[in-house]
């Protein structure tokens, strides 16, 4: 299971804005000190503003925050927002006609149960805090 550069690139740019919150900054400073392409970067915000997780103001100095307190935000919320649901395999959704039957389906389970434990036990401020 591998995770999009988008969940890379998205967890790395709220991090950065959670080093600086309640303080914003704007989408060229993002780009340039995480080294991420601009245009690509204006597409991951975009997505972590249409899902609530920053908001934005226009104009000469307007940027990004966090919509919330950086210890209140977890990675698996930022991944999820960017990629969909934590899933390493459909069966492990509802939606699985045979899960109740199948012989593996119990470790895929718990992989994505152990997964989300991880990310969701991880908040922008834990990580920020590592540096």
């Amino acid at each position: 299971m591998k995770f999009s550069t988008r969940a890379e690139y998205g967890l790395k740019a709220m991090i950065n804005l959670a080093h600086t919150f309640p303080g914003q900054k704007s989408i060229k400073e993002l780009s340039e000190e995480e080294s991420i392409s601009l245009k690509y970067l204006e597409r991951l915000m975009g997505t972590l503003k249409k899902n609530g997780l920053v908001l934005s103001t226009k104009g000469q100095s307007g940027g990004y925050v966090l919509s919330k307190k950086p210890s209140q935000m977890t990675a698996g919320e930022v991944i999820e927002a960017l990629d969909g649901p934590i899933a390493p395999m459909k069966c492990t959704s509802s939606n699985c006609a045979i899960a109740k039957s199948c012989n593996s389906s119990t470790i895929w389970t718990e992989l994505e149960h152990q997964i989300k434990k991880t990310l969701y036990g991880y908040t922008l401020k834990k990580l920020t805090d590592k540096k």
